[in-house]
């Protein structure tokens, strides 16, 4: 999954919203809510990793455009593992981005 690459536009943007509480909260009331619970969540234990989520779920959530066009797998891309389970079939679980044995 390619990281996610900002024009500098887009980040002067990001960084004019996350730095007006007001704003965002009155603009994207729901990202703000995530902002504000997201440093209690477990995460992956790797924090570029979980940097990287949050920044693409606030890229998105505010509008951002999609190289992929798919947004929502641009954000889960990285967190899931594909491959070949047992019983030859493909398939993709959710890990964290750790690669794991698929059962």
């Amino acid at each position: 999954m390619a990281e996610l690459r900002l024009t500098r536009e887009r980040r002067t943007e990001l960084v004019a919203l996350l730095g007006d509480d007001g704003r965002l909260r009155a603009d994207f009331p729901v990202v703000a809510d995530y902002l504000s619970t997201a440093p209690m969540l477990a995460g992956t234990g790797d924090e570029r990793l979980d940097a990287a989520f949050d920044l693409g779920l606030v890229h998105y959530l505010t509008g951002g455009d999609s190289v992929t066009g798919n947004p929502y797998w641009d954000i889960v891309g990285e967190l899931v593992f594909t491959g070949t389970s047992s019983v030859s079939w493909s398939s993709s679980v959710a890990t964290g981005g750790w690669s794991a044995a698929v059962a």
